[in-house]
This record gives C-alpha cells, sequence and structure tokens, in this order.
C-alpha cells in the first residue's frame, strides 16, 4: 500500500507539472517546432527573408561585421570584391562605390548568396567564387556571373577553392572538386580517404541526431513529422484547456471532440516518447555552456549511419589549405585537422597543432611559406609554425601554448583577413567589422550604405537565430545563454511527466489485457 500511495502520488503530482509546464512551454515548443522544421529544409526557403524592421537591430550590418566581409581580392588599387555573408560586392573606384554582384546575375536567393572565397584565375580574365549556393564564375571582360550548374555539386556549399600545380580544387562542406586550370567549368569529385577508425565528432553527432540528418533524408522526414506532431499536441492542449476554462454546457458533438483530443493527445504523445527525448535532451547541447561538454570528442562508427560511413567527409570540412613544397593539403574539418597528399592516393593522417580552432572552423586558413601558416577562427587570429609547441597570436605578438589556450571566443572573433596593395593589413571581426591591424590607421573600406539600409536577414538564419534563442540577446542580455539548456531540461520533464501520466492511466487496462493472454 505505501508504494501504491507514492506511485499515486506522484502521479497526481506529475499530471499537475505536465499540465501547467505544458501551458507555459506552449508557445516556445510551437516556435520550436515550426523553425525546426524549416531549419531541416534549407532549399525550400533559400529565396525568402526577413526585413530588418522584424530582426533586432544589432543584427543590422555595420562597418562590414556580422560575417558580411570574409574574402576580399584586389585587382588593382582601386578595383576588387568584397565577399560574405551578404554576397559580393565590386568596386572600382577604391570603395567610394560599390556595385552588387546580383545586379550582375550573381546567385539572387539570400540564402545561397553567402561566399567564402573568391579566387582569381591566372589569366586574369575570369574569378571564381565558392557560395552556399555552389561555384560561381565571373567574367570580367563581359562583367556577368554564371553559375556552373554541373550536375550533383551544383548546390554544393563550397568553403574554398586553391590552385595545385595546373589543376583548381574546390572543396565543399562534403568533399573535394577538382578542374584543369584552363577550363574551370569541367568540375569533377577527387575521393579522398581518411586513416584509422571511422568516426564522428560529438558535437556535430548531436546535431545530426537533433536534426535527423544521421540517417539522411528519411531521418529529417522523421524529425519533420515528431515536429508536426509536437504542433498538434500543444493546440489540441491548448484547446482543451481553454474548452475547460470557459466552464459551458458542451454539445455531445463537442463532447465527442474534447474525448477524442485527450485520447490521442496521451497516444500520441506516448508513441513519440522516445523521439521527443532524443530531441529535447540532444537540444541541451546546442549552445553554451553545455556545448563545451561535447568539444574534442568523437564517437564510433557504429552508431552512423550510412552516408556517414561512405563518405566521411561528409558535411564536416570547413576550410582548407595547400602545401606546396610537400604537394600536402591539410583540411580543417569537424573532426580536427587532417593532412595527406593532394592526389588522394594515401589515407590523410589526423594533424596535431599547437593552436585551437573554434568549433565553427576556421575562417582564415592560408598556407604562406616556409613552413608559416596563418589561422583565424572565433578564437582570433594567429601565425602557426611547423614544428612549435606554441601559436603567436597576431593581436598581441604573445606566444600561446596549448596548455594555455583560453577556450573563450576573442574579443576580435575573425571572420576574415587581407592585405590590400598598399601593405595595409585588415582583419575582419563578426562585432566590431573592418579593422586594421594597425590601431593607429583608419580604414579606408567604408561598408556601402545599403547593405544597412535594404538588408534582410535569410529566413533560414532567421529561423535559426528564432531556434536558438539568440534574438532574445537584446532582452535576455548575457542571460540569453541560458535558454537553451533551460528549456532542453523543461521540456526533457515535460515528455518523462507525461510519459508516467500516460502508463498510470493506462495500468490497470495493460494488467487485464496481460492477464488475458496468460489464460490462454
Amino acid at each position: 500500500m505505501g508504494n501504491k500511495g507514492f506511485f499515486s502520488k506522484l502521479y497526481k503530482q506529475f499530471k499537475a507539472w505536465h499540465k501547467y509546464l505544458g501551458l507555459a512551454l506552449s508557445v516556445i515548443i510551437l516556435w520550436m517546432s515550426v523553425s525546426g522544421i524549416l531549419l531541416n529544409h534549407p532549399d525550400l526557403i533559400a529565396e525568402l527573408s526577413v526585413h530588418k524592421d522584424w530582426v533586432p537591430e544589432e543584427y543590422t550590418p555595420q562597418n562590414w561585421n556580422r560575417g558580411v566581409l570574409s574574402d576580399a581580392l584586389f585587382l588593382s588599387g582601386k578595383h576588387f570584391f568584397f565577399a560574405g555573408k551578404q554576397g559580393i560586392w565590386e568596386s572600382q573606384d577604391g570603395g567610394a562605390t560599390y556595385q552588387n554582384a546580383s545586379d550582375k546575375g550573381f546567385e539572387p536567393a539570400p540564402y545561397y548568396k553567402k561566399t567564402n572565397d573568391l579566387f582569381l584565375l591566372p589569366d586574369q580574365q575570369k574569378l571564381l567564387a565558392a557560395t552556399y549556393g555552389g561555384l560561381w564564375l565571373y567574367d570580367l571582360k563581359q562583367e556577368k556571373w554564371q553559375r556552373l550548374a554541373a550536375g550533383e555539386y551544383a548546390r554544393e556549399q563550397f568553403v574554398k577553392i586553391l590552385q595545385r600545380k595546373g589543376e583548381l580544387l574546390a572543396f565543399s562542406k562534403s568533399g573535394l572538386w577538382v578542374a584543369p586550370l584552363d577550363q574551370p567549368t569541367a568540375f569533377h569529385p577527387r575521393r579522398l580517404t581518411q586513416a584509422g577508425l571511422e568516426e564522428m565528432d560529438l558535437i556535430s553527432f548531436f546535431f545530426a541526431l537533433h536534426s535527423g540528418w544521421l540517417w539522411g533524408s528519411g531521418g529529417r522526414l522523421v524529425v519533420d513529422v515528431i515536429g508536426l506532431l509536437l504542433i498538434f499536441l500543444t493546440l489540441g492542449a491548448l484547446l482543451v484547456f481553454y474548452i475547460k476554462q470557459r466552464k459551458v454546457k458542451l454539445s455531445i458533438r463537442q463532447k465527442r471532440w474534447l474525448s477524442w483530443n485527450i485520447r490521442y493527445h496521451h497516444q500520441i504523445g506516448f508513441a513519440s516518447l522516445f523521439f521527443l527525448l532524443v530531441i529535447g535532451g540532444t537540444g541541451l547541447f546546442m549552445r553554451p555552456p553545455l556545448l563545451g561538454v561535447l568539444m574534442d570528442k568523437a564517437v564510433g562508427g557504429h552508431w552512423l549511419q550510412t552516408t556517414v560511413m561512405v563518405n566521411p567527409w561528409y558535411h564536416s570540412i570547413r576550410n582548407a589549405t595547400y602545401i606546396p613544397e610537400t604537394d600536402e593539403l591539410i583540411i580543417d574539418t569537424s573532426k580536427g585537422l587532417y593532412q595527406g597528399p593532394a592526389e588522394g592516393q594515401q589515407p590523410f593522417e589526423k594533424a596535431y597543432w599547437p593552436a585551437h580552432i573554434f568549433p565553427m572552423g576556421a575562417t582564415v586558413f592560408d598556407y604562406k611559406g616556409d613552413g608559416d601558416f596563418l589561422l583565424g577562427s572565433f578564437y582570433g587570429l594567429h601565425n602557426v609554425r611547423q614544428g612549435d609547441d606554441f601559436a603567436l597570436d597576431l593581436l598581441t605578438q604573445k606566444p600561446v601554448y596549448p596548455e594555455d589556450w583560453n577556450f573563450r571566443p576573442n574579443r576580435l572573433m575573425t571572420t576574415g583577413f587581407f592585405i590590400d596593395p598598399k601593405g595595409v593589413a585588415y582583419l575582419s571581426a563578426y562585432g566590431q567589422g573592418l579593422l586594421p591591424m594597425n590601431p593607429f590607421l583608419q580604414s579606408e573600406y567604408p561598408m556601402p550604405a545599403e547593405i544597412a539600409t535594404e538588408y534582410r536577414m535569410p529566413l533560414w538564419n532567421f529561423m535559426f537565430e528564432l531556434h536558438n534563442a539568440r534574438l532574445f540577446r537584446p532582452l535576455l542580455s548575457k542571460w540569453v545563454i541560458l535558454v537553451n539548456p533551460l528549456l532542453g531540461i523543461f521540456f526533457v520533464v515535460l515528455c518523462i511527466t507525461g510519459g508516467y501520466e500516460y502508463v498510470w492511466r493506462r495500468r490497470k487496462s495493460w494488467k487485464s489485457t496481460l492477464k488475458k493472454r496468460l489464460k490462454r
């Protein structure tokens, strides 16, 4: 009797928790479900955007900040291209005026126009752009852009373009594409392998579980269905609460609908309980501070879906650089750095450096010669020399050893770096924008006003900021970092209490059914 009384009290307590916690989280669950479904299908919303009036003011770019400038390409002191999240901007008068590349045939979709790298071909007549919507080619004479819509890589998310001897190397997030230097439209895949056991970094694994892409398109669709079920459960619960609060006499039809809604709320909720716990549990780790728990950890290949096993680079490449002296590539991935022969005839080995890279990846990764590498991420900007046991912080000019590394984002979170024809080095910082490395100089490249006045955030990015709650930073300040972990905890509690409530309600029916089956 004691145990029965305890479980009965627990049922009453959990029932109250489930009811009021569910009501408190209802609006949040709805926005999380809708945004999660849309985030799973960027191609469907790539052309949609949100006007800046619906976005907090801090999201409007100023001085090329917020990733608007991630790469620069100078043809002369007056003629140059700046590229980043807002596409490509060309100036032919030293920055006095700019032209939007979209006016010359470049990608119009807000989501796809994000440009990670620019590459000038040796003939000085064409340049290539690596974008979220594939590879683009610009004819400088005709002043016209064209997308290299060739087969399966047409909409790959490309991150870097390099030259190796007589060929072009274009890295997407999932692999390497190669073309002859004199035929920049004839790209074909080159298979690169990795040494050692198949594994996936734990951060990517949790993100893949959360979104469902660990199991490919089928997994995403399952998560989409769970999102739709959450919307149904939430709206149904709100309607039931509203009807009961009115305390009016219901018709027979209304009573039947109410009974149907309650019954299926319980049944659907319990049937999807495991998936809800996976989504809620992984959501706990989507943002700092709990994201740090997953850093530098990996999961074995037996947990991975076929797509990941067939292509170990799948959705993991963030940057790359080429070493001509040894004809080797170093690839920055979500699993770490990998180094190997550019021809791909041998597996790539894990490379261990004295410098750490922010979990989002290297935003600057260039081989400078004589064993020196320029490495930039949200940890700042560093010079790494092969053989050294430290990285030189280029912002403080001080060496940083691995054991002294501060795993907090740098005050100047690096998104880009370039040296202009005058020899002035510039750092592009996420928060502050374009800054000369020499603090006594002023930037000579003001951002065109239309980037700010005509700013529209891609709908996918808006949903991403909504999903991780960063949109509420102006309201919650530094405490916004706690929103996702707390929501994850509350959602898991909501699932557990709802599951217990259903089991307690059904226990007698299940016992009766079990007895009947045992008597047969």
